[in-house]
């Protein structure tokens, strides 16, 4: 009999599972950079066993026994144990207490000091039982294994491990609450990349079921809000590449559930991967919107380089700011007081102002790809602000070729920095720059929005934009001389991604 049964993924894809050399990883999982696990239930082979009398009060029930070898290579390893009513450990038979699936805000105490940590309780855990033995292992081929399935969520490969660790980190502290839309982002991220349909509805069905966990977790402590945080953001990207029906909504929820313990997550490096790039997403589409972010990024180090923020990091407190001010404006536009323009016209200089802060060792740690992509992005999040700002402050038919003006500056960023970078590769999260300056400038080619590495994997969410731009220059055509961003409101629904 082989010594270990086919994971999870290879029974469901029908794969031959081959674990060499009495590795805890598969084949075919290592080679996908995927999570290799065993979590589905375990028929007992041979005949079923029968509950007979042997006493009074007697009966015969079956145990599964884990054992661990002495010569294990002390790598990290998942043993799935049977739950019953008792606790005991005897030899190497682990039974541990049944639990029933309840909140997250039963998951206890996580090590916040040393990343990536395996908490021993959590109410996700009801078939299974985690033994760290080592800390988390990465190797150059799996991490690069995990960029090439998933760069569209990052500027290059230098940013790979820390994003798996702290999503490794995120899933081991509540697999139940993470399980099923990891699982399901694999093959949904490589269809997309790949534009191949139909999405296999197994994969919608843990989508839904992940949205329904979300939906009804309750969190009290830190643990369990960056878990709530992983999930939302990764519910919020499955539905971006599949239907694009509301990710931002999806998204905001899970802001919104862990602002109580945002401070003590943002002083945390190891979570920033999962922290700025929700706060990112949420802050680009409220400046278009002309609403308040759930949250307002606090630095937790100087210099922080983020994988979809970049060298921005620093300028999203000012874009917070920004979305407060227009949001003022907007309520006095709409109810017919004085409008104070001031503070807008104080955060436009702030921008005007800014530059990007480079860390001593950037050039040394982030290839040239990288940094080429990351600075066209700082130069291009800086004309699109100060763009919505001219435009908060002057309505069509009035300065207009200023607006132009800012709208080709980003249109002429994007194509220099494209002929900087090898053939064939993208510039990536400037999309938010062009959605604004397609605003101003008619006809952008769609091969731009081809060539953004998120928007070419995300088609229906950029035909949402597509469409909104085209009604704001059907409404420009017939005359309409208001406030641009008014328009929103009354255009077709859209969610504005990085």
């Amino acid at each position: 009999m082989p010594s270990h049964r086919a994971c999870d993924r290879c029974y469901k894809w029908k794969q031959q599972c081959i674990f060499k050399n009495d590795a805890e990883i598969c084949s075919q999982c290592e080679g996908d950079a995927a999570i290799c696990t065993t979590l589905r239930l375990q028929l007992r082979q041979g005949r079923r066993p029968k509950v007979k009398p042997i006493g009074a009060h007697g009966a015969m029930g079956v145990w599964e026994v884990s054992s661990v070898s002495s010569s294990s290579n002390q790598r990290s390893i998942i043993r799935r144990v049977t739950r019953l009513p008792t606790t005991a450990t005897h030899g190497q038979i682990i039974v541990p207490h049944t639990r029933a699936l309840s909140p997250v805000s039963q998951i206890r105490g996580a090590n916040w000091s040393a990343l990536p940590y395996m908490p021993t309780e959590s109410p996700y855990r009801s078939n299974i039982t985690f033994v760290e033995q080592s800390p988390f292992e990465t190797t150059p081929g799996i991490i690069n294994r995990f960029y090439a399935t998933y760069d569209l969520f990052m500027f290059g490969p230098s940013f790979a491990m820390t994003l798996r660790g702290a999503f490794h980190y995120s899933y081991l502290s509540a697999p139940r609450l993470l399980q099923d839309i990891l699982y399901a982002m694999y093959p949904v991220t490589r269809l997309a990349k790949l534009k191949a349909s139909p999405w296999d509805q197994t994969d919608i069905a843990k989508g839904t079921n992940s949205l329904q966990i979300l939906r009804t977790a309750e969190i009290t402590g830190s643990q369990e809000a960056v878990s709530i945080l992983a999930l939302g953001q990764a519910l919020a990207a499955f539905d971006l590449l599949t239907y694009s029906i509301s990710p931002l909504l999806v998204l905001r929820f899970s802001l919104s559930s862990i602002r109580p313990w945002y401070w003590k997550l943002s002083i945390n490096p190891s979570l920033e991967p999962v922290i700025i790039t929700s706060i990112l997403w949420d802050t680009i589409d409220c400046l278009v919107k002309r609403e308040i972010p759930v949250l307002k990024f606090i630095p937790g180090r100087p210099q922080i380089v983020d994988r979809m923020a970049g060298l921005c990091t620093t300028i999203l407190p000012i874009f917070f700011d920004l979305c407060v001010a227009s949001k003022n404006v907007k309520c006095q536009l709409e109810s017919g007081s004085q409008i104070d323009f001031e503070a807008l016209q104080s955060i436009q200089q702030s921008i005007i102002s800014w530059e990007p802060e480079i860390p001593r060792d950037f050039n040394s740690t982030f290839s040239g790809p990288e940094i080429v992509k990351m600075q066209a992005q700082a130069s291009m999040y800086r004309n699109a602000a100060l763009l919505i700002c001219h435009r908060m402050l002057h309505p069509i038919g009035t300065l207009d070729d200023t607006a132009l003006q800012y709208a080709r500056s980003i249109m002429d960023d994007f194509s220099k920095f494209s002929a900087l970078v090898p053939p064939g590769t993208t510039l990536q999260n400037v999309t938010f720059p062009i959605l604004i300056a397609a605003l101003e400038i008619r006809n952008v080619p769609k091969e731009t929005w081809r060539n953004i590495a998120l928007s070419a994997a995300a088609p229906t969410c950029v035909a949402k934009m597509l469409a909104f731009v085209e009604y704001v220059w059907v409404e420009r055509e017939l005359g309409f001389t208001d406030f641009i961003l008014n328009l929103v409101d009354t255009g077709p629904d859209f969610d504005a991604i990085p």
